[in-house]
């Protein structure tokens, strides 16, 4: 039904019941200024329902019509005899359209304040999306998602790459808007005072610092300022949040650039002396055997031979571990995982350490069963070498060391666990970091401070974890995981 039709309905049976209930009092004895207070509240109780300044004047005319036909001398006619009644009557109009428009006004000012409460609300609906949002293409199909969903699809995002978000539209035929709309930082486009003429409106999508696009609208229904205003106020939120994730993703490169550096200095520093000592002994070892070889007795001659050898495998050793570091570094996933059998990993292990153990035992976990592990063979087996070596270079004499481990569900558990006399504390930290070094310098075999940086740079690549503790022998242990294919970290 038409609204004019129902705010017509209410006013006449207002006016009816109103008129009737007039009558009654009247017919009990009422003093006619309580009539008058019976026509106020219906004009009111009109006034507030229509929403319309017009029906509560008509009612107003209508009351008064009746009030002098039924209540006034010569009773049942439109004449006055008294003066006075002239009056009140004028009065009592004035009031009735006071206070109808002081309720009108009131009206218009609580649905305006219902207006802007939801105007905020959703404004702070859509803040809270974009905080929490750090990918820049999502954020820009959110917002016209956004906007078509309030004003229909009228709205397309191109960025400063010329992406497209919305209707797909040829950018080549408003280049000089967007780059105009940007330059100057205004609304241009339909109705304004640049670019009057085309079919959209170019809101500027940029910060003090950054530009990241242009909003358009195609603004076929000529939009209102409040709208626009609106509008501005939602860019102004997916800018703030532009600018966050901006900040964050340079703050990021700042740091890895700085980490690059660190890391290019300190390597450099490391070559300089891991490279130049071992190379400094070689050299001066053959020197001296080539000139003096007659006069050197044969245990001078091994123990020098030895010691080249011992010098010239740490040197390998050191730059296999800078190569591996290297690769790691770059690709932080590994490739071409596949099952591997524990047992004959661990037996290449011993392998390879069984010949530097010198006074000292290496006990390996031997199973029952058949278990395996989802990794590469060849990184597994440096990492438990590493960790044996370290053991054997840092640990006393007898020292006792194991490995063993545990398959759960989702990960393969190592340990390596000696009892020579664990890590002081100040050492816990830093052990995994590159070129961290532990060697006194009372060792016979010189620490590159690799080793462990490269087990820990091999575990993180497979996925898992690397830490070390000490234990209840009085050593260390170093336990890392390995997760099982599909399998997440414990």
């Amino acid at each position: 039904m038409n609204k004019h039709i129902k705010n017509i309905i209410f006013t006449s049976i207002v006016i009816i019941l109103t008129i009737s209930l007039q009558l009654v009092l009247d017919y009990i004895g009422v003093r006619d200024e309580n009539l008058f207070l019976l026509f106020v509240i219906s004009i009111l109780v009109v006034q507030i329902n229509t929403k319309n300044l017009i029906y509560g004047m008509f009612i107003s005319m209508i009351f008064v019509l009746s009030f002098n036909f039924f209540q006034t001398e010569p009773k049942y006619s439109f004449v006055v005899d008294d003066p006075n009644y002239i009056v009140s009557f004028l009065i009592f109009i004035v009031v009735t359209l006071i206070v109808g428009g002081l309720v009108n006004k009131l009206q218009h000012q609580i649905i305006a304040v219902k207006k802007n409460e939801k105007k905020i609300k959703t404004i702070y609906e859509v803040s809270s999306k974009l905080l929490d949002s750090h990918d820049k293409p999502y954020m820009f199909r959110f917002i016209i998602e956004y906007f078509n969903g309030n004003f229909g699809d009228l709205f397309t995002i191109i960025d400063i790459d010329k992406n497209i978000y919305g209707e797909e539209l040829e950018i080549d035929k408003f280049e000089n808007e967007i780059k105009f709309c940007l330059d100057k930082n205004i609304l241009v486009g339909k109705n304004t005072f640049f670019f009057k003429e085309s079919p959209y409106l170019f809101f500027p999508i940029k910060s003090k610092l950054n530009d990241y696009g242009v909003l358009l609208l195609f603004n076929d229904k000529n939009i209102s300022d409040e709208e626009i205003d609106f509008i501005k106020k939602n860019l102004i939120h997916l800018v703030s949040a532009l600018d966050r994730e901006t900040a964050i993703k340079r703050e990021a490169i700042t740091k890895l650039d700085m980490d690059k550096e660190k890391f290019k200095n300190v390597l450099l520093r490391c070559l300089s002396h891991d490279l130049k000592t071992p190379l400094t002994s070689i050299q001066s070892g053959s020197d001296l055997l080539l000139s003096s070889f007659e006069k050197i007795e044969d245990n001078e001659k091994k123990e020098l031979i030895s010691d080249i050898y011992h010098k010239s495998c740490d040197l390998n050793k050191f730059v296999v571990n800078l190569l591996n570091l290297s690769k790691l570094e770059k690709n932080k996933k590994l490739d071409n995982l596949k099952e591997e059998a524990i047992d004959d990993i661990l037996c290449s292990v011993y392998d390879k350490v069984k010949d530097d153990l010198n006074n000292k035992k290496l006990n390996i976990m031997q199973s029952e069963t058949l278990n395996f592990v989802y990794t590469s063979a060849q990184l597994l087996i440096e990492v438990l070498v590493n960790l044996v070596e370290n053991s054997i270079k840092h640990t006393k004499k007898n020292t006792t060391i194991s490995i063993t481990y545990e398959v759960t569900k989702q990960n393969v558990i190592f340990n390596v666990i000696d009892d020579g006399g664990g890590i002081k504390n100040k050492n816990k930290e830093q052990i995994f970091d590159d070129f961290y070094s532990l060697t006194s310098k009372q060792d016979r075999h010189t620490s590159n401070g690799l080793g462990l940086s490269i087990c820990r740079a091999i575990v993180e690549a497979h996925g898992g974890k690397i830490s070390a503790i000490n234990n209840d022998l009085g050593g260390a242990t170093i336990t890392f995981n390995i997760p099982n294919k599909g399998g997440k970290n414990e």
